[in-house]
């Protein structure tokens, strides 16, 4: 779907393609941004990619990588009132340090992620990437 230059609808992938419905579940999103984990709200994979490889997905529509091994995060209780959802991934962080999450697929799980609303899901697959995760759903 195309959307005109002077479209009020334009924007950045990461929520232009939610919005159009083109971010599926069980779908593999791949972009040259490093907050393309974004889209793991929706149960894509998704991750950034470098300019060659980006290249390289025009070009074959494939993309060679390696799975990554998997961390399952059970967040659980009921967030107090004024804490949000970017809040939970920079406890997580501080909690565990930047790079707890290097070589890792983040699965967030649990009755609190559960209740955030899409856009706070959003958030922590976004920050997934700041704790040097691969991406996180």
């Amino acid at each position: 779907m195309f959307r005109d230059m002077g479209s009020d609808e334009q924007g950045i992938v990461h929520m232009v393609g939610p919005e159009m419905g083109l971010t599926q579940p069980g779908k593999t999103i791949v972009c040259g941004d490093s907050h393309t984990a974004t889209h793991g709200a929706f149960g894509a994979i998704a991750f950034g990619i470098g300019t060659s490889e980006v290249e390289h997905v025009f070009a074959t529509q494939t993309l060679w990588q390696t799975k990554p091994k998997n961390l399952k995060i059970n967040v659980t209780g009921q967030l107090p009132k004024g804490v949000y959802a970017k809040d939970i991934i920079l406890h997580l962080i501080n909690q565990h340090g930047v790079d707890f999450g290097t070589g890792y697929a983040l699965e967030f799980a649990g009755e609190t992620i559960r209740n955030l609303s899409m856009e706070g899901r959003m958030t922590i697959c976004n920050m997934a990437i700041e704790a040097g995760a691969k991406y996180g759903l």
